[in-house]
């Protein structure tokens, strides 16, 4: 079976997702104080869930992280979606979501079996750090599917990316093989990611827009510079999943 072209992944956007907002597992900030952390890369203003803190703690984080998907839409988080591209910063990219992996459960079952003491040195030796992920990520792709599309789609590769890892015996989902990159989540003097696109569900960019218009945490200035900035990239759709996977579509067809 013919490999699929080499894909440039430094084309690949960094997707963050939100709940509904009706979900059972509610913030602790509404979804438009969240939002607005996440476009000004204020991520240090969030603050970390109990799962997440359980996790970075198991995993051996030393501090808070944000997280993105390279290249993925995951659907239950496709409540507004977010398409970034990365500045000049530093992070980490493992070809799997560590949560996963804390969340135990058989979720991301590697051979040998990984006792949880053993996890953070395991992430450890399979993250990269900053840009090094591009070529080992091109590379997989190029021979796990059999074009670049099936990655963005969430098709099952043919292998993982991480060879120890056993995909028959995952119960997890698509996030087990899609790529996760975590930048900490502190106080920046400017954000750390270029937005490119954000897709709102139908009816709320006007319900965040008008919150923010009403928000104390803005000056007047930011509040009309940020609003000029959310209507100059952002669109209204049906579906924001749906439409966040189509955009990145439109990337890999090289």
């Amino acid at each position: 079976m013919s490999a699929s072209p080499t894909l440039p992944t430094n084309s690949l956007p960094w997707v963050q997702g939100m709940r509904p907002a009706d979900d059972d597992s509610k913030h602790e900030l509404s979804w438009q104080e969240v939002l607005l952390h996440r476009l000004r890369g204020s991520w240090h203003e969030i603050p970390t869930g109990d799962t997440t803190a359980s996790a970075e703690e198991l995993l051996g984080f030393a501090h808070p992280m944000s997280y993105f998907f390279v290249g993925r839409c995951i659907p239950e988080l496709g409540a507004n979606a977010i398409a970034s591209h990365p500045l000049e910063n530093e992070w980490e990219t493992t070809p799997f979501d560590t949560g996963a992996l804390a969340a135990g459960e058989d979720r991301l079952v590697t051979e040998p079996v990984l006792d949880a003491a053993d996890w953070p040195a395991f992430v450890a030796n399979q993250s990269y750090s900053n840009r090094d992920y591009e070529q080992p990520m091109s590379g997989w792709i190029a021979d796990a599917f059999d074009t670049a599309v099936h990655y963005v789609d969430g098709v099952t590769p043919r292998r993982h990316a991480v060879p120890v890892v056993d995909l028959s015996a995952c119960t997890g989902d698509d996030r087990i093989w899609t790529w996760e990159v975590r930048m900490q989540a502190r106080r920046y003097t400017d954000s750390p990611v270029d937005v490119r696109q954000v897709y709102f569900q139908r009816g709320t960019r006007e319900l965040y827009l008008d919150w923010v218009d009403d928000s104390l945490m803005l000056t007047v200035v930011e509040k009309q510079e940020h609003q000029d900035r959310v209507y100059a990239y952002s669109e209204e759709v049906e579906d924001a999943a749906i439409a966040m996977v189509e955009y990145l579509r439109g990337g890999v067809r090289v």
